[in-house]
């Protein structure tokens, strides 16, 4: 909701996601408050369209409503795991670089609060982080979240496409490890730039990680060069 009454205000970005149990959830950049915000609302068996003009359910989206991160997080991206548990990816202005954050099944499925999403840095190099897209897979036991981001530093060059995944996973315990402390790359997060072959656009960088068909286990990055739109396989 739009309208000056609301505790959490509207932004430029948001995205949404739908869990096993038909509850609705959406995450979105409050600009006013220059934060990330997560609610959610319960579907139920059946979904009725609000009424235009009607009761658009906008004070059950506000009682909801918890803010994940501050700092300007722009760019957002959300995936639901085939757990239910909750992957955002998002380029944070005020950090400088990729940000991603986790909400488990448990807390997806009941009542969270800002302390129950685990927060990371991926990437700070040369302020990378616009048009991300975010994809998980499960591999083993363990969530393993890819998100692919435009890389600011190298505007228009052929290195300007990224992607990077936590090399281990979401660890038993839900701890999520950081990619950068101090300026400098823990090795918990695979970061790499993706070898195209000419300038790339600015646009949206998507991935995907397969679980079945050709591209099992693989993962895919495509994006827009100054000559053609471009898929790369690892």
């Amino acid at each position: 909701d739009t309208s000056d009454s609301t505790a959490y205000k509207s932004g430029l970005y948001a995205a949404v996601g739908l869990t096993s149990t038909n509850r609705a959830v959406a995450v979105w950049y409050d600009a006013t408050g220059s934060r990330l915000v997560y609610s959610y609302r319960d579907i139920g068996t059946s979904y009725t369209a609000p009424d235009v003009g009607g009761d658009r359910k906008t004070s059950e989206w506000q009682a909801h409503a918890v803010e994940i991160d501050g700092g300007a997080p722009l760019y957002v991206d959300v995936v639901i795991d085939d757990e239910d548990g909750l992957h955002i990816g998002y380029y944070s202005s005020s950090n400088g670089g990729v940000r991603y954050a986790y909400l488990a099944p448990e807390k997806v499925n009941g009542t969270a609060t800002t302390g129950d999403f685990k927060i990371a840095t991926v990437d700070t190099y040369m302020n990378p982080g616009t048009l991300l897209k975010i994809g998980v897979r499960k591999e083993g036991s363990k969530q393993v979240p890819y998100i692919s981001y435009y890389h600011n530093g190298f505007y228009g060059s052929a290195n300007a496409a990224r992607i990077a995944w936590l090399k281990d996973g979401i660890g038993s315990d839900g701890a999520v490890k950081n990619g950068v402390v101090n300026n400098k790359f823990t090795g918990d997060w695979v970061v790499m730039t993706v070898p195209a072959s000419n300038g790339i656009q600015q646009y949206t960088i998507c991935q995907g990680a397969p679980v079945s068909g050709d591209y099992q286990d693989k993962v895919v990055a495509a994006y827009f060069t100054t000559k053609n739109y471009e898929m790369a396989v690892l």
